[in-house]
């Protein structure tokens, strides 16, 4: 992933936790077509949905399906949603909660960062 930058915010803000349902909406069309391989380890025990705690690291979903999933509300405690273009060997983003407190996404897309700047104000960019 060379060329890649790191986008970091919190994952808590005045209007209470951000989701990766909204952080799957600031792609749009740019995220559509993405596979999501998902390696959660930790959620938050309500709102409850046993079809993303029965995904495992090997399974791939569509950008749909996972916004299925993860209702705006479901906190994702500790995971990585990692998103691959059709046919493509390198992830176009991966996005990883940590610790409930923070998200970190690494792209090289200056398009989504742009994006994720706009809509969080604490955001911060590092290389990757």
């Amino acid at each position: 992933m060379n060329g890649r930058k790191i986008v970091t915010f919190s994952a808590w803000n005045d209007g209470g936790y951000i989701g990766l349902a909204q952080i799957l909406m600031q792609l749009g069309d740019l995220g559509s077509n993405l596979l999501w391989f998902c390696d959660i380890e930790e959620l938050a025990p309500e709102p409850h949905d046993p079809g993303l705690d029965d995904i495992t690291p090997g399974d791939g979903i569509s950008t749909l399906e996972l916004l299925r999933l993860v209702a705006p509300d479901k906190q994702v405690i500790d995971g990585r949603f990692t998103g691959f273009p059709p046919g493509e060997a390198e992830a176009a983003l991966v996005i990883t909660a940590v610790d409930s407190s923070e998200w970190e996404i690494e792209t090289g897309s200056l398009i989504l960062i742009q994006r994720w700047t706009a809509a969080y104000p604490d955001v911060t960019v590092s290389c990757g």
